[in-house]
């Protein structure tokens, strides 16, 4: 998972948040004997924009929708949107460990177009079988965090992290179930990431991938088969082999349909489809 900014101690409940264009979606949650119980969960439309708006209202906004739905937890951890990132992928050479730190952060300097001063910066290693490894390096600028926590603590809430939502979907790592190439469908545009080698391979916002024409919804299947073939493309050919998976998250009878259009579309690359309905934490 790519986490922004974290704090250490983690809390036995907690509330989850996550921003999809214009909707707050969120989840109570408790850990209980080494799992998590879902407690409640909500979807809101939100009139102002956290990002842009004032955050004194903006955060009363959210206040008033968390008191209508019955939330009392304060601690909160909140997946912002794919496309507030900046993405970079790095092959590292063969260096020393303590050296590799110092040169993705050159590799930063170069590659992202803002002063890495007025960005938070992470990065998740993959490593392929012969052991070459790459990286790839994911900022936000700060005042998108820092605006969004005035918001949240306007709010009453207390930010305990700030991550990508669909990193949170698809882990990497060795706890990872397979490599794995995902798409989150949000309200507006569909994230993608490719998880291979232990870490995350590529990361894009795919805008123009969803119609809506009145209440009615259409995500655009060739579309978005284009653009996995394309991001698969980019991958070193090693990790390229290994993604034998497309998950696909998302809610509602349109997603459904989707994963039903894209089905044989992928396939015929010789991938799997996988329209996941449920979520093990």
């Amino acid at each position: 998972m790519i986490k922004l900014l974290q704090q250490k101690r983690v809390p036995s409940s907690i509330l989850g948040l996550a921003l999809d264009g214009g909707r707050l979606e969120g989840v109570v949650l408790r850990r209980t004997n080494g799992s998590l119980q879902v407690l409640k969960n909500f979807s809101i439309s939100l009139t102002l924009n956290p990002l842009t708006g004032d955050p004194e209202l903006a955060g009363r906004e959210i206040r008033n929708h968390l008191d209508q739905s019955g939330i009392r937890e304060r601690r909160c951890v909140v997946g912002v949107p794919l496309s507030w990132a900046l993405t970079l992928q790095t092959k590292i050479p063969d260096l020393p460990e303590a050296d590799a730190a110092g040169f993705l952060e050159i590799e930063a300097e170069r590659g992202f177009p803002y002063g890495l001063d007025t960005l938070s910066v992470c990065h998740s290693r993959c490593r392929s079988a012969s052991g070459e490894q790459y990286a790839t390096q994911v900022a936000i600028p700060r005042n998108h965090l820092w605006q969004l926590e005035k918001v949240l603590r306007s709010a009453q809430l207390k930010p305990v992290s700030f991550t990508l939502g669909i990193s949170a979907l698809q882990r990497a790592g060795k706890e990872s179930l397979q490599d794995a190439l995902t798409l989150a469908i949000g309200e507006n545009s569909v994230d993608l990431q490719v998880t291979c080698g232990g870490g995350v391979g590529a990361l894009r916002a795919l805008d123009g991938a969803i119609e809506t024409e009145g209440v009615q919804k259409r995500l655009y299947a060739d579309l978005l088969a284009r653009e996995i073939r394309v991001t698969l493309g980019q991958l070193p050919v090693e990790f390229r082999a290994a993604v034998r998976k497309v998950r696909v998250f998302g809610r509602g009878e349109f997603v459904q349909r989707f994963a039903s259009d894209i089905r044989p579309r992928v396939e015929s690359m010789g991938i799997q489809v996988e329209l996941v309905k449920g979520y093990s934490a």
